[in-house]
């Protein structure tokens, strides 16, 4: 049970899960476009906003 649940996670999480049909040329469902998104946004959106926010907000020496 622990597995799938893991699984499906990772579809969502994990870039190289999320971009598999992209490497394979398939046509994407919604639900692929989505999970490559949330994938996208978690490890690059994310973080770049924060950096950006770390950068602007730093004393200026």
């Amino acid at each position: 049970m622990a597995l799938v649940a893991f699984l499906i996670l990772a579809a969502w999480v994990d870039v190289n899960a999320a971009l598999t049909p992209f490497a394979e040329g398939l046509d994407l469902t919604g639900t692929q476009w989505a999970q490559a998104d949330t994938s996208g946004l978690l490890w690059i959106g994310i973080p770049l906003v924060i950096g950006i926010w770390r950068a602007l907000m730093r004393e200026v020496k």
